[in-house]
């Protein structure tokens, strides 16, 4: 079969298409579809033209006539626009696999994956790709029982990709995560959850519940003017590029907002333990703890501001006093990522209204409480002792004496 670019071959069964079209059953699919080259964008906007075609005057057009207002529907019709509704009499099996696959802005030489469909539900499964943004793996579900009431659930995993490519392909990730735009490098990105979704198919931010795990080697931290502040202010070697050799970076989506949990970074001479909050309307607050640095005494400074344009500090006592003190949230991140995956995969057997409620959170819970922890972001801090205070100032004029400046800004 040939569809506008593409080009695919449809092999399977059809069942009850009759009892179907007059209301009266179901249609079954049972196939296997493999294309040569698949161009969903162009897919995805005939679908939306043909449902603004009125049914009523199709039936009396012939082929070139149909095929014009096609096309005169499809200038006027953006991809993806209309709500996608899952019709309730089809029941569908399919397994694909493609080649040469365009997708939104990604360009996927080799695709396969399973698709079910019913009652009312599309659940994704066992696909894996290899495209330009990096390689890919995904499942999911997209559900539309009424359309008050459309969900859908994740889990997805990105391998060497950088942020701008994250973005590009979910951009919602720059709201949960905005401070990733600053990295520069092949990231690794895992992200698990459900969510709401309004009738013109976008996220509903603040419904996202999930874990997120972004990780990568090799990389540099772009620097502002701002950011600049802080390196000068730790006496950094390099202070134009700030290069990292291994991170992760790991944390719960709930409530509308991002927790991030402590992670430990070494860049330059200093060893950090961080963690904080990013909240949904782009203000967040961060901790860092300096485990190692060239001054004899271990401090901290919190991040804080309504976005990244617009951001304070304030330096204290350290809140963390070494590696071994950080909280570890990586098996925990892991039994969460399993727990939603399984609600995926069993969407149908659990049935698709309890499914669609699971959205993860509840092994945290149960190790934050099992460790009593609390965030860093919610301790007091603690100012620095006089002799402290001292070797910071002079660490300073050190700073100055060499040419740099450093403009403090204090909590207000």
């Amino acid at each position: 079969f040939s569809s506008g670019s593409s080009e695919f071959d449809f092999a399977g069964s059809i069942s009850g298409m009759i009892r179907a079209l007059l209301g009266r059953g179901r249609l079954k699919v049972d196939a296997k579809l493999v294309a040569d080259r698949l161009n969903c964008n162009e897919l995805l906007s005939a679908y939306a033209a043909g449902r603004s075609l009125d049914v009523s005057k199709v039936e009396d057009m012939d082929d070139e006539e149909y095929e014009a207002a096609m096309k005169a529907a499809e200038d006027t019709t953006e991809a993806g626009d209309p709500l996608i509704v899952v019709p309730s009499n089809v029941e569908a099996d399919l397994a694909i696999e493609g080649y040469d696959v365009e997708y939104a802005n990604m360009f996927i030489d080799w695709l396969t994956c399973n698709v079910r469909m019913k009652e009312r539900c599309v659940q994704v499964y066992n696909t894996m790709a290899a495209a330009n943004l990096g390689n890919l793996f995904f499942e999911g579900y997209y559900a539309t029982p009424d359309k008050e009431n459309i969900r859908t659930g994740f889990n997805f995993s990105l391998v060497d990709v950088t942020a701008a490519e994250v973005f590009g392909m979910v951009p919602q990730i720059k709201e949960l995560v905005p401070m990733l735009s600053s990295f520069e490098g092949l990231l690794d990105c895992d992200l698990a959850g459900t969510a709401r979704l309004d009738t013109a198919m976008n996220v509903v931010m603040p419904s996202v519940k999930g874990i997120m795990r972004i990780g990568g080697k090799n990389l540099s931290l772009a620097q502002d003017k701002d950011l600049r502040k802080i390196t000068r202010l730790l006496h950094f070697r390099n202070k134009k590029e700030l290069k990292i050799d291994k991170m992760t970076v790991e944390g719960q989506i709930a409530d509308g907002r991002l927790e991030i949990f402590p992670f430990d970074l070494n860049i330059d001479r200093y060893e950090i333990a961080m963690s904080g909050v990013q909240n949904m309307d782009m203000s967040f607050r961060y901790s860092i703890s300096v485990l190692k640095s060239p001054l004899v005494f271990k401090f901290g400074v919190d991040l804080y501001g309504s976005d990244f344009d617009n951001w304070k500090f304030k330096i204290g006592k350290a809140k963390y006093k070494n590696a071994r003190s950080i909280p570890a949230f990586s098996a925990t991140i892991d039994q969460e990522k399993v727990n939603l995956s399984y609600a995926i995969r069993n969407i149908f057997e659990k049935g698709v209204n309890d499914a669609v409620e699971v959205s993860g959170g509840e092994a945290i819970r149960r190790k934050k409480e099992q460790m009593g922890y609390v965030a860093a972001v919610d301790m007091e801090t603690q100012a620095l002792s006089g002799e402290e205070q001292l070797q910071m100032e002079e660490n300073a004029e050190r700073m100055e004496a060499d040419g740099d400046s450093i403009e403090e800004e204090s909590e207000e």
